[in-house]
Parts: C-alpha cells; structure tokens; sequence
C-alpha cells in the first residue's frame, strides 16, 4: 500500500493527499525509509501528507524532516509540528534544536518546546539553548523560556521590549502574544512615545499608518489589559487614549 504513496509523491501527484484515509499506519515509516528518492518537491509533498494522516509516527516524521536541506521542506515540517494531534515528545525535540544547523528552524522549535506544560521544561530549554549563537534563535529561545516560567528570563525580555527599535516592532509583539503573560504589556510604555511608522492600517485608500504606539495600545489589549476605551481593531488612537494606556501600564507589576 505505502509504495503507491510514495510512487504518487515521486510524480508529485497532489491527488494522494485526498487517499490518505486509506494509507497504512506505516506510511509515515516507509517514506522516510524512501525519502532518499525524492526530490524536494515530493519531500514536501510528503509534509503535507504526513500531516494529514496524523498517527503515531507523525510527530518523529516531521522532526526528522526539520533537517532537510531544503528551506521550504524543513520550515513545512517545522510549523506542521504545531498543527498535529501526534506532536514529537518535548525531550526529542529539545534534543534536536542543538543538531539543526538552520537557526530559522531552531528557533521555531524552541518556541514548540516552549508550549509544552510539562514537568522540567523550562530546565531543559535552559540546557539546549545554553550555546545558541544566532540573536534571531536566542531571542525565541528566551521567549519560550519566559513562557514556562523562567523569572531571570522574564527580566531579560521586559528590557527587550522596552528598548525595542521600530522595525522590531511587530516581532516583539509576535513574542508578547506568544508569551501570553499580561504584566509583560509594561515593557510597552517606552512605545508609548514613538511616532514611528510601523503598519498600514485602514484601506488602501485611507493611506493610514499605525504608529509604534498605536501598536503598544493594541498589543496591551490583545495581551487583555484592560483599557478605560474601546478598541476593537487597531487603529490611530488619540492622544488621551495614549495616556489613559499610559496610566494602566504604569500600574502593572514589574515583574
């Protein structure tokens, strides 16, 4: 059953992915067996197909596929890990970061790591990220560690965001939202300053920019700090809004 898969993966048959009810719960086993017979094209195609399917073996698949040399192989398998029922055991993939030689895909995998709720993870994000060289992958890996809990981490991050330069804007605010701790939106009251251009916002038309603190505002309320306004998108916010924001900001913890 699993050679007409890969024979269809091979001819980059995008159809199979409709069949894969009727795949063996081996596929997963016997394409990687294969994959050495696949371009990237059909390596790809066996991301998604994997995937779809789901089973026990998915999980280890797809982390075994983080390291293919093809960018959009790797990055596919990367995020799927995140999509599957059939997730890879935290310890493996903690255990991979450290081998993966693209820090794009280090870094996804740390902040997998870091969504994991389980006893000791923290400790062992600690031991994998201890040598990380790439700023990009630090930064992540610092993200998950704060996400689990880490306080010298947490510390670490709020001077981050709040020495944040515009164009790291939405990359930060990416993180914030990742982390989901609400006394992290105090970092945001250096935005509150910034003038800086960061998004379009509005239609095309409109021509309108959202500014760096129109983005603190609205990170705040995605982080669900809860504003005396209302504000149900991002938007250009008044200078009272600012303020108001300000003023709730300042009364968050400092850690």
């Amino acid at each position: 059953m699993s050679q007409e898969f890969i024979r269809a993966l091979g001819n980059h048959d995008r159809n199979i992915l409709e069949k894969v009810a009727q795949a063996s719960a081996s596929l997963p086993k016997d394409v990687d067996q294969a994959i050495g017979t696949l371009d990237s094209e059909a390596r790809e195609l066996a991301v998604e197909l994997i995937t779809k399917q789901d089973n026990e073996y998915t999980g280890m698949f797809l982390l075994r596929r983080t390291a293919d040399d093809d960018a959009n192989v790797s990055t596919l398998a990367a995020d799927n890990i995140g999509k599957i029922i059939n997730k890879p055991k935290t310890e493996d993939i903690l255990t991979v970061i450290p081998k993966r030689n693209d820090p794009f895909i280090r870094g996804k995998l740390y902040l997998e790591a870091g969504k994991r709720n389980e006893d000791n993870v923290l400790e062992q994000l600690r031991r994998a990220s201890a040598n990380e060289d790439d700023e990009d992958a630090k930064l992540k890996a610092l993200a998950a560690k704060v996400k689990r809990g880490g306080q010298p981490e947490k510390g670490e991050f709020l001077n981050i965001v709040r020495s944040t330069e515009p164009d790291d804007a939405l990359k930060i605010q990416d993180l914030l939202l990742y982390i989901d701790n609400p006394s992290l939106a105090k970092g945001l009251i250096p935005w509150l300053d910034k003038d800086d251009n960061i998004m379009r916002i509005g239609s095309d038309r409109q021509n309108m920019m959202a500014r760096m603190k129109d983005v603190a505002v609205w990170t705040a309320h995605l982080l669900k700090i809860k504003l005396p306004f209302e504000t149900t998108s991002l938007r250009n916010y008044t200078e009272e809004e600012i303020q108001e924001t300000r003023k709730v900001l300042e009364l968050l913890p400092d850690n």
